[in-house]
């Protein structure tokens, strides 16, 4: 009889425990602001997070680059993004360059901002010259446009 008992409240346990995490996620994604930037390392997963995240805020500017603009070895109130913030209080930046990007890349990534939602009111984006120089590996995936 204990038994019985204690298995029915297994079974309770299972729905309770997923609504509490439930709960918990919507909690911490509607507190979860916009990051100052993208991490060093990063998953497609969080990418698509921040993206999403991005979609519910205002029209904004979207900076895309490698790590000039990402701000390498520097913290993220440093960067040449969070400058330009200071410079234009009322322009809403979105910083999705990265430590590694490419011309390439921020197409993409532009792309896929687009396909997100984000409303756009512009783009900035940091063209790094060594990649047109056909000797460099990055020469020949660029994007045609």
């Amino acid at each position: 009889m204990q038994h019985d008992i204690a298995r029915a409240r297994w079974w309770l346990a299972y729905p309770v425990a997923l609504l509490l995490l439930a709960i918990l996620d919507a909690f911490l994604g509607a507190w979860h602001p916009l990051p100052e930037r993208l991490p060093d390392q990063f998953s497609p997963a969080y990418l698509h997070l921040v993206l999403r995240d991005a979609a519910k805020t205002p029209p904004a500017t979207l900076v895309l680059g490698d790590s000039v603009l990402w701000g390498y070895k520097i913290a993220p109130q440093q960067t040449a993004v969070a400058a330009l913030q200071q410079e234009l209080p009322d322009a809403h930046l979105i910083n999705l360059a990265y430590e590694g990007g490419s011309t390439p890349n921020s197409s993409v990534l532009l792309d896929e901002a687009l396909a997100s939602g984000i409303r756009v009111r512009g783009v900035v984006v940091n063209l790094n010259v060594k990649e047109f120089n056909a000797n460099d590996s990055a020469y020949r995936t660029l994007h045609p446009s």
